[in-house]
């Protein structure tokens, strides 16, 4: 509902709708009408126009319920998609190179994320299904042969994140860490 009401004037300002209105308020208006009365002339009589006013009101509080009624819904779309990514583990940091830097943060060696970005730049540029031609090495780490990645997880072939997990892994275990491992690349051309 906060992401109801956070869009709502916003909503209400495209849909034409003056006034303030709050969630509370929206909550218990009618639901919309299919009537629409036009009026021409001149002069309309005083219960007319009080006629009339009444309908435009009638019918901006109906856009105004249907508005609340679609943000409500978003509202609700959204936090069920966070809350079940959030129990199955999958949320996915926003880029692989943020996920690298979180797991190198994890093992408390965050301030060799730049020795490991230098590293992976010259190995692959990243990519997740960058591929030696002459020796067969595979993916963001270059692992070779690649099948080893499948310790990571079945996904390895196309997966950037299983491909970062376990090449911080393999250069943890090998090296010690990001900048050991770029130290030995740049004396021999390969870690």
């Amino acid at each position: 509902m906060n992401a109801a009401r956070r869009i709502l004037p916003f909503l209400l300002t495209a849909a034409g709708i003056s006034g303030t209105f709050t969630a509370a308020d929206l909550r218990e208006l009618p639901e919309p009408t299919s009537q629409t009365t036009r009026y021409s002339g001149a002069l309309l009589a005083r219960d007319t126009q009080e006629d009339l006013l009444t309908q435009r009101l009638a019918a901006q509080a109906a856009t105004a319920h249907q508005v609340l009624q679609l943000a409500a819904e978003q509202a609700s779309a959204a936090q069920r998609s966070s809350r079940s990514r959030a129990i199955s583990g999958t949320a996915a940091p926003v880029t692989t190179r943020q996920y690298a830097r979180s797991l190198l943060a994890a093992r408390g060696q965050g301030d060799q994320f730049g020795c490991l970005i230098r590293l992976w730049d010259r190995e692959s540029g990243w990519s997740s299904s960058s591929t030696n031609a002459t020796s067969g090495a595979y993916g963001i780490p270059q692992a070779l042969p690649p099948t080893k990645m499948a310790s990571a997880g079945a996904d390895w072939r196309t997966n950037a994140t299983t491909q970062v997990r376990w090449g911080i892994e393999y250069i943890a275990s090998r090296y010690g860490g990001p900048c050991t491992a770029l130290q030995h690349s740049l004396g021999s051309g390969w870690y």
